[in-house]
């Protein structure tokens, strides 16, 4: 996303998508770093003795492992909106990179959302999370399905 927007000059905010773009970048590597933490976290809560320590651990780490994918997901929307920018906006020469960043967004939405169901269930962690996601998700498929339509 930070390319096409480099390579959009003339485009109104330009630089701003450009550091957008490029903080979404460092915060998802950080993420993924977090969530290897996190998933460590939760085998070693599930390795403790059966007692009501460890469910309470379980539950506390299994809801780190659902905010983490929570939060790609909404990295993933932010990545939609400023691709749907630079579609609209930005160099005619890169409209296929930044309607491909979006498309590639709405999948690691998913692949994320999926992933926080998955914590939220195991942990019986409520519906806030979830539905947070699905929100974000269907606000990126939307853009999805924007990007794809405007290029006919």
């Amino acid at each position: 996303m930070a390319m096409a927007a480099r390579f959009s000059p003339e485009m109104e905010g330009a630089e701003t998508v450009i550091a957008r773009a490029d903080r979404l970048r460092t915060e998802t590597i950080a993420l993924a770093d977090e969530d290897a933490r996190s998933y460590a976290a939760v085998l070693e809560a599930y390795r403790r003795p059966r007692d009501a320590a460890r469910s309470v651990a379980i539950e506390e780490a299994l809801g780190v492992a659902a905010d983490i994918p929570l939060a790609v997901v909404e990295r993933a929307r932010d990545v939609g909106e400023l691709g749907l920018r630079v579609r609209r906006r930005g160099n005619p020469n890169l409209h296929g990179d930044a309607a491909s960043a979006v498309l590639l967004a709405d999948g690691a939405a998913r692949s994320a959302a999926y992933l926080v169901e998955l914590n939220v269930e195991r942990g019986d962690l409520g519906t806030g999370r979830l539905e947070q996601a699905t929100a974000w998700c269907a606000e990126l498929d939307a853009m999805a399905v924007r990007v794809t339509e405007e290029r006919r």
